[in-house]
């Protein structure tokens, strides 16, 4: 009998059995699991369940005027997946029982066959770095700015990041993430940077989330970033540098320094965007990888 999606109640779910989808899965995305989704979407979310827990999906919800429900991007999530046992998914399926449950959506996802659920779609850029690539094989394709200002931040003092397991420092993270980038963020809010800390608290304490931060010669403050490690996939989640490091080159440092934790881990290096022009010019530096992601933006009907 050929499976089916249903749209099933956070409530009424089974998420050791949600959770066991997801880990036990190829494709994988540490933010669909319970728990992350609990604390980043404040327990507002919608599950749809395939077959007997052979594929689950997940979509934050919100609802406008009391009657409009909506599908949004929450911050600090940075996309939804489908996530699946099986290689076959009945997209048309899944498509039907999402708009048998939102009116609108506005959300980012790495879906396929989207123009089956809506012809509004937009591509998001994402850059990533393959699994299996030897550390010097990607160094030597940085481009010719990125060497040279990996070569600013070694001759002004960039010491190399020290990894740390004290939760003060996801309090750190948050104040430099907010000073250096508060001013640009639309939609962050303080609640969503307590969410966000609770989300790194609890990936802390589960070992899948590593802390770093970087200091000059003079032991000043440079950088403090959080990276997400899951199965053979790392994450750039959070990072930010203070004023001397931006000026410090420190940021060339501190990513040319994970790309080699990553390597060594035999594991894949998402750097989690960018859409925004000047983010994007850097991250290309490094010479990585393109992966397409949906906007959905559109009311169904």
């Amino acid at each position: 009998m050929l499976a089916t999606w249903q749209a099933i109640p956070r409530h009424q779910l089974d998420t050791q059995r949600w959770d066991t989808c997801i880990a036990t899965s190829k494709h994988t995305n540490i933010f669909m699991y319970s728990w992350a989704l609990d604390i980043l979407c404040e327990q507002q979310w919608q599950a749809f369940v395939y077959g007997d827990y052979i594929g689950i999906a997940a979509l934050p919800v919100r609802k406008k005027w009391h009657l409009i429900r909506y599908a949004y991007q929450v911050p600090f999530l940075p996309y939804c997946s489908v996530i699946s046992t099986e290689a076959t998914i009945q997209w048309q399926d899944f498509y039907r029982k999402v708009k048998s449950k939102f009116s609108f959506l506005d959300i980012t996802c790495d879906w396929q066959h989207t123009k089956r659920l809506t012809a509004n779609e937009q591509l998001r850029t994402n850059y990533y770095l393959p699994q299996g690539v030897a550390y010097e094989l990607i160094a030597n394709n940085y481009s010719t700015a990125c060497k040279k200002n990996l070569r600013k931040a070694q001759q002004r003092g960039v010491l190399t990041p020290q990894k740390s397991n004290d939760t003060v420092t996801i309090d750190l993270l948050l104040q430099v993430y907010d000073n250096a980038y508060g001013g640009l963020q639309k939609h962050h809010h303080q609640r969503n940077y307590n969410t966000a800390k609770s989300f790194m608290h609890k990936a802390l304490a589960a070992g899948w989330l590593q802390l770093y931060t970087t200091y000059d010669s003079d032991n000043q403050l440079l950088h403090v970033a959080a990276m997400i490690t899951y199965e053979h996939k790392h994450w750039y989640y959070m990072a930010a540098p203070t004023t001397v490091g931006r000026e410090k080159r420190v940021t060339y440092a501190f990513i040319d320094f994970a790309i080699a934790q990553a390597c060594a881990a035999n594991a894949s290096f998402d750097f989690v965007g960018s859409d925004i022009a000047n983010v994007a010019t850097f991250y290309r530096s490094f010479s990585p990888e393109t992966q397409y992601l949906s906007l959905l933006k559109a009311w169904l009907l």
